[in-house]
């Protein structure tokens, strides 16, 4: 079942993308965007809560459960985006990529309910059953893995350092923010994995910086947007 509308009113990310000075971000930040690049479907912005330097979330403009629901024929230039980011994240670790595809009735650990992938730079790789359960199946593309998505309820997408993709459905109703936990539990952070307890981060201030002084050769259409006066 497909679940896109244009815009909610009650998604924290519709409302920081329709009206910026209504949105939890700029209550912590003031006129500081954290768009640091966008083209006419797609965001992509800094996580609130930095578990790791540079971890950036890829989100549509429009509002969607989960990227499997979004047109297949958008996959490609979501492929050009998250290969031109990670051309910039070399310098802060290996990079994953993670999704908590759901939908309204389901509930669970994505702790928003529009579509966003996270790309986390990461020290080391994180065996897939560590994230998923056992229950996986692997995948050689982004493609595949959403298209397998799109056939589920509910599920858990993961690709490994090393570019292969890994998808599961739950077993059980996943606490608040899944993927996030495991995070820290695996590497031992002492972080809070709940974004929600973050106020003002110099990590993610750091983030916005780099990547508007380093930018990327961008895929068409794309613009970096600025900080509002």
């Amino acid at each position: 079942m497909n679940f896109h509308r244009k815009l909610d009113s009650k998604c924290d990310f519709c409302i920081e993308l329709e009206d910026f000075s209504f949105s939890r971000f700029s209550k912590i930040y003031g006129n500081t965007q954290r768009i640091i690049f966008s083209n006419e479907y797609f965001n992509v912005m800094p996580t609130i809560g930095q578990l790791f330097l540079g971890s950036l979330l890829i989100l549509p403009k429009e509002h969607y459960y989960s990227f499997a629901e979004i047109p297949e024929k958008r996959i490609e230039e979501l492929n050009k985006i998250i290969k031109h980011l990670e051309n910039k994240l070399v310098r802060f670790g290996k990079t994953v990529l993670f999704e908590h595809g759901t939908s309204p009735e389901i509930g669970g650990g994505c702790g928003i309910y529009h579509a966003h992938i996270h790309l986390v730079p990461v020290p080391s790789a994180i065996p897939p059953e560590f994230l998923l359960g056992k229950d996986i199946t692997s995948l050689q593309n982004l493609e595949s893995a959403l298209l397998l998505g799109k056939q589920r309820k509910e599920y858990l997408l993961y690709r490994h350092v090393n570019n292969m993709f890994f998808i599961a459905s739950p077993t059980s109703k996943l606490q608040s923010q899944h993927f996030r936990k495991k995070l820290v539990e695996f590497f031992d952070l002492k972080s809070p994995w709940d974004w929600r307890e973050y106020g003002y981060e110099k990590k993610l201030i750091e983030t916005i910086d780099y990547f508007r002084k380093n930018r990327v050769v961008l895929p068409r259409n794309f613009e970096i947007k600025e900080d509002r006066d």
